[in-house]
């Protein structure tokens, strides 16, 4: 039993998206070395590409209207936190797949 953890139900939560993955990964063909990296790479360009969006639509509402900016920096500061969470998440995931699913120690 973990403390930060005690019933397990984050453990659950993250098996459950990983299957989900897992399965996702298998039905879209991604079944070697090479298509595993391409994936990792598609999901950093999207990442990059999110991050990039969220800085610029979050420069031009400041500068447009600057009353709000205090609410403007703290949604963009979640929506980057959500982005960079959920990319690193995913990104754990297909290094897992690699490892487990098809035999890759990188």
């Amino acid at each position: 039993m973990k403390m930060n953890d005690p019933f397990g139900r984050v453990n659950q939560r993250q098996e459950g998206q990983y299957a989900t993955l897992r399965e996702t990964l298998k039905r879209n063909g991604v079944d070697n070395e090479e298509s595993a990296k391409l994936c990792l790479k598609t999901m950093l360009v999207n990442a990059i590409r999110l991050v990039l969006g969220i800085v610029v639509v979050t420069i031009i509402i400041v500068f447009l209207l600057p009353n709000i900016k205090s609410i403007t920096l703290t949604f963009a500061g979640l929506a980057l936190l959500w982005v960079v969470t959920s990319n690193l998440n995913g990104w754990r995931f297909v290094k897992r797949y690699m490892k487990e699913e098809l035999g890759l120690n990188e």
